[in-house]
């Protein structure tokens, strides 16, 4: 119990070594600050980043690492940062001022529709969403070059490669997230202990006004209510397809990190953080 107090008690690094293996491409170079969403996102304001299970016992008072800007991790080279600002991250932009344009109608009266259906880059989409989840790791996996896992080597060379498809086995859900902290997620999964299963599993990215899963080789629960990004097989990177978001109703703020009765939640606390 004393070494997990100990552990809780350390602050969450988002900037390590100058030099290190990128946690995108893994090779060994100059790391440079990627933020985390972008700052086109919103992600411009000062904020403190803590561990989900320090956050969850004291969301009110969170005494952690001060990130001036934004957050952003120093944990890619300039190459792949270069990658995700100039090929993949305006449609991210793009994609989450529109929602929150939306939703700023809804609160001054404005005329409102409960769902919007839009044509999006949605390939792009998914890049920058992938590549913005490898960015938010642990400063530690600069200091080694083991390489990826499985999983996360089939994605790594998906952001790298901007014509290859997301790979099979992986799906993208989103939902509507109109709170302000920042969530990263990863390597996370919510289980029913009566009937087991995985009822959310993944990588999770949420912050003002939407929310992302990558999901392997699993489903989140259809109770949910959350929508798979449009990913035609045969689309190229920049053909658009037709996203739908709904405005009916939005999920508490702490899903799938908070459990609910009769579930557990299994996650690495190193690589799971909370920007307030």
């Amino acid at each position: 119990m004393g070494k997990f107090s100990q552990r809780l008690q350390k602050k969450v690094m988002t900037r390590g070594k100058t030099h290190g293996y990128c946690t995108i491409c893994r090779e060994y170079g100059k790391l440079t600050r990627e933020h985390v969403v972008p700052q086109g996102c919103g992600n411009i304001e000062d904020k403190v980043i803590v561990r989900v299970t320090e956050y969850l016992d004291a969301p009110d008072k969170p005494k952690g690492n001060r990130s001036q800007g934004g957050i952003h991790f120093r944990t890619v080279c300039a190459k792949c940062n270069s990658l995700l600002g100039s090929k993949y991250d305006r449609e991210l932009i793009n994609f989450s001022n529109d929602i929150a344009k939306h939703l700023n109608h809804l609160t001054f009266g404005h005329v409102f529709n409960k769902i919007t259906y839009r044509p999006y880059r949605t390939l792009k989409l998914a890049k920058a969403v992938v590549g913005h989840l490898l960015a938010a790791n642990s400063v530690e996996e600069t200091n080694s070059d083991k390489p990826l896992s499985n999983r996360y080597s089939m994605l790594s060379e998906f952001v790298l490669n901007e014509a290859a498809p997301l790979p099979e086995g992986f799906d993208i859900y989103y939902w509507l997230y109109p709170y302000k902290p920042i969530k990263m997620l990863r390597s996370i999964g919510s289980m029913n202990i009566i009937n087991p299963s995985f009822r959310v599993a993944g990588d999770i990215l949420k912050y003002y006004p939407i929310a992302f899963l990558v999901s392997y080789n699993s489903k989140p629960a259809p109770e949910y209510g959350l929508t798979k990004l449009n990913l035609p097989s045969t689309q190229k990177i920049n053909d658009t397809a037709g996203v739908e978001v709904s405005y009916m109703r939005a999920l508490r703020s702490d899903f799938p990190e908070r459990p609910e009765d009769y579930e557990v939640l299994l996650m690495n606390d190193e690589v799971c953080t909370v920007a307030v």
